[in-house]
């Protein structure tokens, strides 16, 4: 029997996908209502203007100050547009503000920068003092106000005062006010006050402002003169009854010792013409330190014993050293030497850490103040 073979032929239709289309290319542009600003203008907006070649591009702009977000993104408008308004503050002098257009699946991204200029604001600075006059050693309060020329933003920065010339402290300005006071060491007289405002980022000018003060002195009450009474009359002495001088002692009258060198010092009372010598000693240190003078007469020296290097390197571990001073003095009319002996601490030389000179002034402020920033 033939066989009979059916073939059943599947036609499978392959249909290739269409091309995708490409997003195309867009143009995005800032806009400032202001080419030239100052600090604090609150009329400053930007216009970012995003064009396209496939009709008007839609989405959302992304406004940048100094490369980072401002906020959420703004949608466009049907032409293609956003704008932002900044806070008065927001925007300092130096700033770069961008837009960045964020694209679709039509439209590219792109970014455009605006193109202004944010000047210093200017400032004006009175000063004023209180009461008029001050009295010596009475506080005298000082009364500055730097107001902004340009904006109605209030000015901050550091206040400089300076007192007949000398810079005295400074403090920080906060929304334009500050009260100091102080003085109280201020001499009887005319004083001149001057503050120098100072803004750290440059917002606003540097201004100064001056005033006058009188300091009067404390008038003493007047005392009356006291009652006269007449002297008594002279009384006879008998004439006095000739006693030999007392011959002066060797002896030491007072020790210091100087704690930033290591070196001793004595007063020592000398009974006549002739040679002194101080040798100092310490354990494990023979030889401290020794000096000799010579003097013509009876009297007071002071003779100063410095430490020798060995000495120093004692001193420098940090621990006070007991010295031994032992004093010979030789007459020079001949005779027998004298000595005496002295014990002394020596504190050691090594300096303190984290010791600092006080603070000078007496000026402090009399409100709180502080940056809006």
């Amino acid at each position: 029997m033939p066989r009979t073979v059916l073939l059943l032929l599947a036609v499978t239709a392959l249909v290739l996908p269409s091309a995708a289309v490409a997003a195309t290319p867009t143009t995005t542009t800032v806009t400032p209502s202001a080419v030239t600003s100052v600090y604090g203008d609150e009329t400053l907006t930007f216009l970012a203007q995003v064009a396209g070649t496939n009709g008007v591009p839609t989405g959302f702009v992304q406004f940048l100050v100094n490369g980072e977000a401002y906020t959420e993104p703004r949608a466009l408008d049907a032409l293609g547009r956003a704008q932002e308004l900044f806070p008065e503050f927001y925007l300092d002098v130096g700033d770069d503000v961008s837009a960045r257009y964020l694209g679709n699946g039509v439209d590219e991204s792109s970014q455009g920068d605006a193109t202004f200029t944010i000047l210093p604001a200017r400032t004006q600075v009175a000063v004023a003092t209180s009461p008029r006059p001050t009295l010596a050693g009475e506080p005298v309060t000082i009364i500055v106000k730097v107001d902004n020329a340009s904006t109605a933003l209030p000015a901050w920065g550091t206040a400089a005062l300076v007192v007949d010339g000398a810079v005295e402290a400074e403090f920080p300005v906060d929304e334009g006010t500050l009260t100091v006071t102080g003085g109280e060491d201020l001499a009887a007289g005319t004083h001149t006050f001057e503050v120098r405002f100072t803004n750290p980022a440059g917002d606003f000018e540097p201004s100064s402002g001056t005033t006058t003060h009188t300091v009067q002195g404390r008038t003493l009450p007047v005392q009356p003169p006291p009652p006269f009474n007449p002297p008594p009359p002279p009384r006879l002495m008998p004439p006095p009854v000739a006693t030999p001088a007392p011959t002066a002692p060797f002896a030491v009258l007072r020790h210091t010792t100087k704690a930033a060198t290591g070196a001793v010092s004595l007063l020592t009372q000398l009974p006549a013409a002739g040679t002194v010598t101080a040798h100092a000693s310490a354990a494990g240190v023979p030889k401290w330190g020794t000096v000799s003078k010579v003097v013509t007469a009876a009297g007071r020296v002071t003779l100063v014993v410095n430490p020798s290097a060995k000495a120093r390197r004692k001193l420098a571990k940090g621990k006070s050293v007991k010295v031994t001073v032992q004093l010979r003095f030789q007459p020079a009319a001949g005779g027998a030497a004298r000595t005496l002996t002295r014990r002394v601490t020596v504190k050691a030389t090594k300096t303190a850490k984290g010791s600092r000179a006080p603070s000078r002034g007496s000026w402090r402020l009399a409100s709180p103040s502080g940056a809006p920033r």
